[in-house]
């Protein structure tokens, strides 16, 4: 009998045991702290929204490429007040050239300079070493070289800000969907952009991340509109932060004329 209560003494401690070391389990939180909840996981839209703001406001250089109709490059001070670029623009139906073409885009006024190649003969008394000042309220065609002062024409956000799907693909890659009628494509009329199906207007779009998470390099698969064929329109980023040397300014007005009115008629 006494041997019985023995094993039963035993048994009943051993159950104790147990039962102390599950409680304990219970109480007691894996070492560091109290357990940290779980952050759910940003979507691809928050990540590329992210991305795009760290580049507003921030001055930056840019290279632009539209197919082979349209390539350039330039520095913008990203809040729209000051931007200058080079760019050559070849046109879609003619094949004339305008190589290269300087602008500077400032808030209180636009001056190109500009070789237009076999098209100044169809421009009485233009002379292609003057800087033009041109009144973009004359010009709406002027916009599609980017000509809109006070605005960041170039900038990551006047592109994606009409995403409608991302994914994140990498640490350094996200690919998505984008509305070209709420963004402001370089080259491309708006009116013709109204006249996409909805389909045509959301393209597949790529954005490359530098190492800080800014947008370095975006390439949007444009369809055909306004006279230029499908092609990549592909826009790259650099130097974030880094101020123009010498500062985008007014040209001497020794060195400046009013555009002619032929001019206003080929950016209308």
């Amino acid at each position: 009998m006494s041997q019985r209560r023995a094993i039963r003494r035993s048994v009943l401690g051993l159950g104790a045991l147990v039962s102390l070391a599950l409680g304990l389990t219970a109480c007691v939180q894996a070492p560091g702290g109290p357990a940290t909840p779980t952050t759910p996981a940003k979507t691809g839209l928050e990540t590329l929204s992210e991305a795009v703001a760290k580049t507003k406001g921030q001055a930056y250089t840019f290279t632009v490429a539209y197919g082979t109709l349209t390539t350039g490059h330039g520095w913008a001070s990203g809040d729209g007040s000051a931007t200058s670029l080079t760019m050559k623009v070849t046109d879609a139906a003619s094949g004339a050239t305008i190589d290269p073409l300087d602008g500077i885009v400032l808030a209180q006024g636009v001056y190109v300079k500009a070789n237009l190649g076999v098209l100044a003969a169809l421009v009485p008394g233009f002379d292609s070493a003057k800087w033009m000042h041109i009144d973009p309220a004359k010009a709406p065609g002027a916009a599609r070289l980017g000509i809109k002062p006070g605005q960041d024409t170039f900038g990551p956000d006047a592109f994606l800000k009409g995403a409608t799907e991302a994914t994140v693909t990498s640490p350094t890659e996200i690919t998505g969907k984008l509305d070209i009628s709420k963004a402001a494509p370089v080259g491309v009329p708006a009116d013709q952009l109204a006249k996409l199906s909805a389909d045509a207007r959301n393209v597949a779009f790529t954005a490359t991340l530098d190492a800080q998470g800014r947008v370095a390099k975006l390439v949007m698969k444009m369809p055909a509109v306004g006279g230029y064929p499908a092609s990549d329109l592909t826009m790259t980023y650099a130097d974030w932060g880094v101020p123009a040397s010498p500062a985008p300014a007014v040209p001497p007005a020794a060195d400046t004329v009013e555009a002619p009115a032929l001019i206003y008629g080929f950016l209308q």
